[in-house]
């Protein structure tokens, strides 16, 4: 993630270079660094964003490079089979690149429908479907099942306004991109709108046809279910050139400080202060209070400490045969399980399970197959969290013959007590459990329990 975000701050300087001149690739590179989207979600964050935003940028160079250009020559048409290229490595990262294809269509219908006489726009949608290939035929074998988890996403069952999914998608849209980044991007629209010329008409029209309708599909579905800010999140990446190339028309007539148009300035100092305080309150607990629950940072917290913790805990264990001989570590859902996988079992060699309804297991449905059946009179670690909380009897209990009170481990923040993990040990598995090939759907542990035992 660093060094795709890295990488990709070299890269829309290349392309807003492109759009108009070198300042306007310094000032987009600016307004990549400030955006929270860019720099900490797909440029710190391990995400199927952060490989999808650096093959979004890519496609842009190269379609910057082929479509403004009229007579269609030989160098551009290169360029469009390599746009064909990057999209799909774009759609193997996160499914709606597609749209990439559907905006650069309307756009080629528009203003130079010349490319569809040409070989290169065929052997291009080639490409892409040839590099996406892989994901089609693995769905075929699983029933289509991620798909299906995508359009559940995004389905609209009842078309009843919801005020609060909306304005969630809006809030985090601001925050997400920066404020003051998203103010700049709504003056350059609104200076498009007004018909100002500060970049060639055909880029401008580019950038629009391959962000807006994104944005627009994805803000209007929140209208009526919730959604994520950073499903929109690469669309984006065309307004920063847009806002770039209109601040750089605005040049000396801008009030500026020092060397930075006054907006990039505030942009980078708001961006600065809510690092620091982000990180000081996760390290330091700035802001806590001594609810145990509501705060997102106290799930980036403890792990280590709670590494030493279980390490120690299992080992005891195993001396005092207070649990059987390679015990499994159990969960209802794929997040904690993948930070406890992460942490915690992998360097025991322990197997990790996630035993629940599919669309919390997540990739887990296959894992659990990979790691192969859990045998009857089997033990297991259980981990849940104060601020996130599942009582194991709730979830397994039908399925061990007891589960012990836990052990419980506190993590301090700024001198107070702001998480609690609690360790359970389930003793006893009363079935043999044989995982299924196909995924089901709204099955939980003891489903599947008594259907392995029927």
């Amino acid at each position: 993630a660093v060094l795709f975000g890295t990488f990709n701050t070299w890269l829309i300087y290349l392309i807003g270079g492109r759009a108009r001149n070198p300042m306007t690739g310094l000032y987009a590179s600016i307004l990549y660094t400030t955006s929270f989207y860019c720099s900490v979600v797909s440029g710190t964050f391990v995400m199927p964003d952060t490989t999808q935003t650096l093959f979004w940028l890519m496609t842009l160079y190269f379609l910057m490079r082929a479509l403004p250009d009229t007579g269609l020559s030989g160098k551009s048409r290169n360029y469009f089979l390599l746009a064909g290229l990057t999209i799909g490595l774009a759609m193997l990262s996160k499914y709606h690149a597609v749209v990439l294809w559907a905006g650069l269509l309307g756009y080629i219908i528009l203003y130079n429908y010349r490319w569809l006489k040409t070989k290169e726009f065929y052997l291009s949608l080639l490409i892409t479907i040839l590099v996406f290939l892989p994901v089609l035929i693995w769905n075929m074998h699983h029933d289509w099942v991620s798909f299906s988890f995508h359009e559940e996403r995004i389905e609209l069952q009842k078309l009843s306004f919801s005020p609060s999914s909306f304005g969630t998608e809006l809030g985090g849209i601001f925050f997400y991109h920066n404020p003051v980044n998203v103010i700049i991007i709504i003056a350059a629209l609104a200076a498009v709108w007004r018909k100002k010329r500060f970049m060639d008409i055909q880029k401008v029209r580019l950038l629009l046809w391959l962000s807006l309708p994104l944005i627009a599909g994805i803000i209007t579905i929140s209208m009526f279910r919730p959604t994520l800010p950073h499903w929109s999140g690469p669309a984006w990446l065309c307004l920063i050139i847009l806002a770039a190339a209109f601040l750089d028309n605005a040049g000396n007539s801008m009030s500026r400080h020092r060397f930075l148009p006054r907006p990039l300035f505030l942009s980078l100092m708001f961006f600065l202060l809510v690092i620091v305080l982000t990180v000081g309150h996760i390290r330091s607990g700035w802001f806590q209070t001594e609810k145990l629950s509501g705060d997102p940072s106290l799930d980036m917290t403890g792990w280590i400490q709670l590494q030493g913790a279980f390490d120690q805990t299992y080992q005891q264990d195993q001396e005092a045969g207070r649990m059987q001989k390679d015990p499994v570590m159990l969960s209802y859902r794929w997040f904690p399980a993948a930070n406890a996988d992460f942490y915690l079992a992998h360097r025991l060699g322990m197997k990790v399970y996630v035993i629940g309804k599919m669309e919390r297991m997540h990739k887990y449905f296959w894992i659990n197959r990979e790691e192969g059946s859990l045998k009857a009179g089997s033990d297991a670690y259980y981990l849940t969290f104060s601020n996130d909380r599942h009582n194991p009897d709730h979830l397994f209990g039908t399925c061990y013959q007891y589960i012990e009170p836990p052990d419980s481990v506190m993590f301090c923040r700024g001198g107070l007590v702001v998480k609690k993990a609690y360790i359970y040990r389930l003793k006893g598995l009363k079935y043999n459990i044989d995982f299924p090939e196909k995924p089901y759907d709204g099955m939980d542990a003891a489903s599947i329990i008594q259907g392995r035992r029927d």
